[in-house]
């Protein structure tokens, strides 16, 4: 959806935000959250919000080349 302040030149794009905890099941996970029915069948991006020491260390490996 595009939203625009009164203070912005232009409108931006932005969208709606759920949290959750990704739970274990087997290999694998599943975000528990609650969304609202409205969003049932959407398009959704999940990102991963706490550090992960492995893609740090592939980033300052690629800096330091």
């Amino acid at each position: 959806m595009k939203i625009r302040k009164k203070s912005w030149r232009k409108p931006r794009k932005m969208y709606p935000t759920f949290s959750g905890v990704i739970k274990a099941i087997g290999n694998s996970g599943t975000l528990d959250v609650s969304i609202p029915h409205e969003y049932i069948g959407k398009l959704a991006f999940l990102t991963v919000i706490d550090d992960d020491e492995e893609i740090e260390e592939l980033f300052s490996s690629a800096q330091k080349a």
